[in-house]
């Protein structure tokens, strides 16, 4: 007669806690904004400022559609205007995008 032997496998978790005396410690994410941060790329794990790449997000296309019922000539000024744009962070080494700032 052959036994049937069941084997269990755990996956890790996708963070790395740190259990001290009952509490796990967890890595906040940090808040991107406007300007380069300082930050630990969770791709290559290396730590360095993060590349920012500004882009045209909702907040420039909404103002650019109101200006254009204003006055047309200035349409394009939110579009080209740093005020209005998201800024996504990479990372400087690998370039793994890290997070997204959106003004709305």
């Amino acid at each position: 007669m052959m036994q049937q032997t069941t084997v269990v496998v755990q996956q890790p978790p996708a963070y790395s806690p740190i259990d001290t005396h009952g509490y796990m410690i967890i890595n906040p994410v940090p808040l991107f904004g406007e300007n380069s941060m300082t930050v630990v790329c969770g791709n290559c794990g290396r730590q360095g400022p993060t590349k920012i790449v500004p882009e045209n997000g909702v907040c420039a296309h909404l103002c650019a559609f109101m200006l254009a019922f204003i006055f047309l000539p200035c349409a394009c000024v939110p579009l080209c205007s740093g005020s209005c744009k998201d800024y996504s962070h990479y990372c400087s080494a690998c370039n793994a995008k890290l997070g997204t700032y959106k003004r709305l």
